[in-house]
Protein backbone atom coordinates (compact mmCIF):
# COMPACT_ATOMS: atom_id res chain seq x y z
CA UNK A 1 0.00 0.00 0.00
CA UNK A 2 1.36 3.39 -1.02
CA UNK A 3 -0.49 6.60 -0.30
CA UNK A 4 -0.65 10.18 -1.47
CA UNK A 5 -1.14 12.67 1.36
CA UNK A 6 -3.75 15.12 0.09
CA UNK A 7 -4.43 18.35 1.93
CA UNK A 8 -5.14 22.03 1.46
CA UNK A 9 -2.00 22.90 -0.53
CA UNK A 10 -2.52 22.32 -4.28
CA UNK A 11 1.23 22.28 -5.02
CA UNK A 12 1.91 19.59 -2.43
CA UNK A 13 -1.12 17.61 -3.64
CA UNK A 14 0.26 17.67 -7.18
CA UNK A 15 3.66 16.36 -6.00
CA UNK A 16 2.00 13.66 -3.89
CA UNK A 17 -0.16 12.44 -6.77
CA UNK A 18 2.73 12.47 -9.25
CA UNK A 19 4.92 10.58 -6.76
CA UNK A 20 2.36 7.90 -5.94
CA UNK A 21 1.77 7.31 -9.65
CA UNK A 22 5.52 7.04 -10.24
CA UNK A 23 6.00 4.58 -7.37
CA UNK A 24 3.08 2.40 -8.51
CA UNK A 25 4.21 2.42 -12.15
CA UNK A 26 7.63 1.22 -10.96
CA UNK A 27 5.86 -1.81 -9.48
CA UNK A 28 6.18 -0.88 -5.83
CA UNK A 29 2.47 -0.64 -4.94
CA UNK A 30 -0.22 -3.28 -4.93
CA UNK A 31 -2.78 -0.74 -3.64
CA UNK A 32 -2.78 3.06 -3.85
CA UNK A 33 -4.57 5.26 -1.35
CA UNK A 34 -5.40 8.78 -2.50
CA UNK A 35 -5.80 10.81 0.66
CA UNK A 36 -6.33 10.05 4.32
CA UNK A 37 -9.18 11.73 6.21
CA UNK A 38 -9.34 14.58 3.70
CA UNK A 39 -13.10 14.83 4.11
CA UNK A 40 -12.93 14.49 7.88
CA UNK A 41 -10.48 17.41 8.08
CA UNK A 42 -12.45 19.28 5.38
CA UNK A 43 -9.23 19.87 3.43
CA UNK A 44 -11.17 19.77 0.15
CA UNK A 45 -14.64 19.06 -1.11
CA UNK A 46 -16.00 15.81 -2.48
CA UNK A 47 -15.68 16.91 -6.11
CA UNK A 48 -12.02 17.83 -5.77
CA UNK A 49 -11.19 14.58 -3.98
CA UNK A 50 -13.13 12.57 -6.54
CA UNK A 51 -11.10 14.21 -9.32
CA UNK A 52 -7.86 13.21 -7.57
CA UNK A 53 -9.01 9.60 -7.17
CA UNK A 54 -10.16 9.41 -10.80
CA UNK A 55 -6.89 10.88 -12.04
CA UNK A 56 -4.84 8.27 -10.19
CA UNK A 57 -7.14 5.45 -11.33
CA UNK A 58 -6.79 6.57 -14.96
CA UNK A 59 -3.00 6.65 -14.63
CA UNK A 60 -2.78 3.21 -12.98
CA UNK A 61 -4.99 0.67 -14.77
CA UNK A 62 -4.86 -2.64 -12.95
CA UNK A 63 -3.80 -1.16 -9.61
CA UNK A 64 -6.60 -0.95 -7.02
CA UNK A 65 -7.08 2.67 -5.91
CA UNK A 66 -8.90 3.75 -2.79
CA UNK A 67 -9.31 6.38 -0.14
CA UNK A 68 -8.91 6.31 3.65
CA UNK A 69 -11.40 7.95 6.01
CA UNK A 70 -13.71 7.38 8.94
CA UNK A 71 -16.25 4.65 8.18
CA UNK A 72 -19.26 7.01 8.39
CA UNK A 73 -17.88 9.37 5.75
CA UNK A 74 -18.23 6.60 3.16
CA UNK A 75 -21.97 6.69 3.98
CA UNK A 76 -22.08 10.45 3.54
CA UNK A 77 -20.09 10.45 0.29
CA UNK A 78 -21.39 7.61 -1.90
CA UNK A 79 -19.66 9.00 -5.02
CA UNK A 80 -16.30 8.60 -3.27
CA UNK A 81 -17.24 5.09 -2.11
CA UNK A 82 -18.32 4.08 -5.61
CA UNK A 83 -15.11 5.44 -7.15
CA UNK A 84 -12.90 3.39 -4.84
CA UNK A 85 -11.67 -0.03 -5.86
CA UNK A 86 -10.63 -0.43 -2.24
CA UNK A 87 -12.48 1.14 0.70
CA UNK A 88 -10.02 1.81 3.51
CA UNK A 89 -11.92 2.71 6.67
CA UNK A 90 -10.69 3.96 9.99
CA UNK A 91 -12.73 2.28 12.73
CA UNK A 92 -11.58 3.28 16.19
CA UNK A 93 -14.26 2.88 18.87
CA UNK A 94 -12.08 4.52 21.52
CA UNK A 95 -11.78 7.73 19.48
CA UNK A 96 -15.55 7.97 19.57
CA UNK A 97 -15.67 7.58 23.34
CA UNK A 98 -16.67 3.93 23.43
CA UNK A 99 -15.52 2.10 26.60
CA UNK A 100 -13.52 -1.09 26.12
CA UNK A 101 -16.42 -3.24 27.32
CA UNK A 102 -18.60 -1.98 24.48
CA UNK A 103 -15.96 -1.97 21.75
CA UNK A 104 -17.02 -5.24 20.12
CA UNK A 105 -20.64 -4.15 19.67
CA UNK A 106 -19.43 -0.78 18.46
CA UNK A 107 -17.14 -2.42 15.87
CA UNK A 108 -20.00 -4.64 14.74
CA UNK A 109 -22.04 -1.51 14.07
CA UNK A 110 -19.13 0.04 12.14
CA UNK A 111 -18.86 -3.12 10.03
CA UNK A 112 -22.63 -3.12 9.38
CA UNK A 113 -22.55 0.52 8.31
CA UNK A 114 -19.47 0.01 6.12
CA UNK A 115 -21.08 -3.01 4.48
CA UNK A 116 -24.23 -0.99 3.77
CA UNK A 117 -22.19 1.88 2.29
CA UNK A 118 -20.04 -0.43 0.15
CA UNK A 119 -22.25 -3.41 -0.74
CA UNK A 120 -20.60 -6.43 -2.24
CA UNK A 121 -17.14 -5.61 -0.94
CA UNK A 122 -15.40 -8.10 1.30
CA UNK A 123 -14.38 -7.04 4.80
CA UNK A 124 -11.22 -8.33 6.42
CA UNK A 125 -10.32 -7.96 10.07
CA UNK A 126 -6.62 -8.32 10.81
CA UNK A 127 -5.46 -8.60 14.43
CA UNK A 128 -3.84 -10.98 16.89
CA UNK A 129 -7.33 -11.98 18.09
CA UNK A 130 -6.09 -12.88 21.55
CA UNK A 131 -9.75 -12.81 22.60
CA UNK A 132 -11.32 -15.71 20.66
CA UNK A 133 -14.85 -14.42 21.39
CA UNK A 134 -14.08 -11.24 19.42
CA UNK A 135 -12.89 -13.25 16.43
CA UNK A 136 -15.95 -15.54 16.59
CA UNK A 137 -18.33 -12.60 16.76
CA UNK A 138 -16.71 -10.76 13.85
CA UNK A 139 -16.77 -13.95 11.78
CA UNK A 140 -20.45 -14.38 12.58
CA UNK A 141 -21.02 -10.85 11.24
CA UNK A 142 -19.34 -11.59 7.91
CA UNK A 143 -15.81 -10.37 8.61
CA UNK A 144 -13.06 -12.58 7.23
CA UNK A 145 -10.63 -12.70 10.14
CA UNK A 146 -6.91 -13.04 9.52
CA UNK A 147 -4.67 -13.57 12.52
CA UNK A 148 -1.60 -11.35 12.39
CA UNK A 149 0.47 -9.35 14.85
CA UNK A 150 0.54 -5.96 13.12
CA UNK A 151 3.75 -5.10 14.97
CA UNK A 152 5.55 -8.06 13.33
CA UNK A 153 6.85 -7.14 9.85
CA UNK A 154 7.29 -10.79 8.84
CA UNK A 155 3.66 -11.52 9.76
CA UNK A 156 2.50 -8.50 7.77
CA UNK A 157 4.45 -9.74 4.73
CA UNK A 158 2.39 -12.96 4.84
CA UNK A 159 -0.96 -11.12 4.61
CA UNK A 160 -3.03 -11.64 1.43
CA UNK A 161 -2.03 -9.38 -1.42
CA UNK A 162 -4.85 -7.41 -3.03
CA UNK A 163 -3.27 -7.96 -6.43
CA UNK A 164 -3.28 -11.73 -5.80
CA UNK A 165 -7.02 -12.11 -5.58
CA UNK A 166 -8.22 -10.11 -2.59
CA UNK A 167 -10.49 -7.63 -4.39
CA UNK A 168 -11.56 -5.21 -1.64
CA UNK A 169 -10.21 -4.32 1.74
CA UNK A 170 -11.52 -2.43 4.73
CA UNK A 171 -8.68 -1.18 6.88
CA UNK A 172 -9.57 -1.51 10.57
CA UNK A 173 -6.19 -1.49 12.34
CA UNK A 174 -5.59 0.42 15.51
CA UNK A 175 -3.47 0.45 18.61
CA UNK A 176 -4.69 2.48 21.55
CA UNK A 177 -2.04 4.61 23.20
CA UNK A 178 -0.90 2.94 26.39
CA UNK A 179 -2.49 -0.40 25.52
CA UNK A 180 -0.68 -3.50 26.69
CA UNK A 181 -2.51 -5.89 24.36
CA UNK A 182 -5.20 -5.90 21.71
Amino acid sequence: LVGAWIGTDAEINEREIASVIEVARAGHADIVAVGNEVLLREDMGEGELLACIQRVKAALPGVPVGYVDAYYLFELHPRITAACDVVLTNCYPFWEGCPREGALAYMQNMVRRTRAAAPGKRIYGVARFSDRAVKASLTQHGVECIECDLLDRAAIARLPNVGAGVKNLVYMAGHKFGAADN
